[in-house]
């Protein structure tokens, strides 16, 4: 069963809590409700005043308009109690959570029902799949690690898998195991199956299919060579690029140098007018400033600005860039509320547990003893050769 409704949460802490200044808290928040219960009553709109008192921000520039849910999907079992006895258009009595009070006004219900074949056939197939997907891949894994070993060759493999075939072009081994996203086991099995290359001046197939993401790969060398400085002319349009590149990006930081005088107080100099990109909202300490990327220093400078463009040009992955605080949102008292008990305090605890286990496991390991079992280690040494 599915529902839409209408939500006004007014913030307060737990029933019992013992947390300073909970009482005052809990009383403020219940002189909220009686104030909108008060309104309700004498016929005012349940959107407009949860605009107006709803402290579940996102809803509350709806009119508090939920979206469809399942019944019984809220998380908090007074919801879920009232919303199975709501219908389309009554406002339930005032309900009580871990996070406050709530008043649900019911917009609509569906029933569950089996959906009709043409609106799923495609989700269904999708399914079907990925799950043979699955299955396709360890078998071809399993096959492929059995058949290289035994000399079969890596177009017979491709060709009976249909895997297609893709030449890197003479790479450094760096760059083709970030390529592949290799792990650091694979990247050793990369690296030694490339030495032995150089050492042989033949080709070589790696015996085991390599994992990558989202796969597996079937690599062989077909040449190496031991690291060399190329001829120029080998390198000669890599050169140019890096070049352009580089020049290009001390021009752009000089043009921003030499337009920064030009930004002042908060307007936006005329020439530049319509073409300032306001970035998405940020948390204070976040690395990064989307459209801009990793952006550090810019996301620390615009919490101590006072406004107005700031008297610096900061360098990012997108190119120098010349900044202004648009706007601060500081929370109010019952955000803070509501967020550091879901939020920060479930964090710290999480930080509090992984270093707990962290502390644990090395002291374990420093207790025990290794003793290496040179018999074992002979006999693998002898199959191996």
């Amino acid at each position: 069963d599915m529902f839409q409704a209408r939500l006004i949460a007014i913030t307060a802490p737990p029933e019992n809590s013992t947390e300073p200044g909970a009482d005052g808290l809990i009383a403020t928040a219940k002189g909220k409700v009686d104030e909108v219960l008060g309104k309700l009553k004498v016929g005012e709109d349940f959107g407009k005043l949860a605009e107006e008192y709803s402290d579940d921000k996102g809803s509350a520039r709806q009119g508090g308009l939920l979206p469809w849910l399942e019944v019984g999907d809220t998380g908090h079992e007074a919801l879920n109690e009232a919303i199975k006895t709501l219908n389309p258009g009554q406002t339930s009595d005032v309900l009580r959570s871990s996070l406050g009070f709530h008043l649900i006004k019911m917009e609509g219900k569906q029933p569950s029902a089996i959906a009709p074949f043409a609106d799923v056939a495609p989700r269904i197939k999708d399914e079907l799949a990925k799950r043979r997907a699955d299955e396709d891949f360890v078998a071809i894994q399993k096959e492929a690690e059995d058949a290289l070993p035994l000399g079969t060759s890596f177009a017979e493999l491709g060709a009976k898998f249909k895997l297609t075939s893709e030449k890197s072009g003479l790479a450094s081994e760096e760059a083709l195991r970030e390529k592949l996203h290799l792990s650091k086991d694979h990247s050793d099995i990369l690296a030694n199956a490339i030495a032995e290359a150089v050492a042989t001046g033949k080709g070589t197939t790696i015996p085991v299919p390599l994992s990558i993401k989202d796969g597996i790969a079937l690599v062989r060398i077909l040449a190496a060579s031991s690291a060399h400085v190329p001829a120029l002319d080998a390198v000669r349009a890599d050169i140019r690029s890096i070049l352009r590149d580089k020049k290009g990006a001390e021009l752009a930081l000089a043009a921003a140098e030499q337009a920064l005088p030009s930004f002042s107080g908060q307007e936006t100099p005329e020439q530049y007018r319509g073409k300032e990109v306001r970035s998405k909202r940020v948390v204070r300490g976040a690395e990064s400033l989307e459209p801009l990327g990793p952006a550090p220093e810019l996301v620390a400078q615009l919490f101590f600005s006072k406004g107005g463009w700031m008297p610096q040009v900061f360098s990012t992955p997108k190119g120098p860039v010349i900044a202004r605080l648009a706007a601060v949102e500081k929370p109010t008292l019952e955000q803070w509320e509501q967020d550091k008990a879901t939020g920060y305090i479930n964090n710290y605890r999480q930080w509090q547990l992984t270093n707990i286990v962290r502390a644990y496991l090395e002291e374990l390991h420093k207790r025990s003893t290794f003793e290496p079992n040179y018999a074992t280690l002979d006999q693998i040494g002898r199959q191996g050769r």
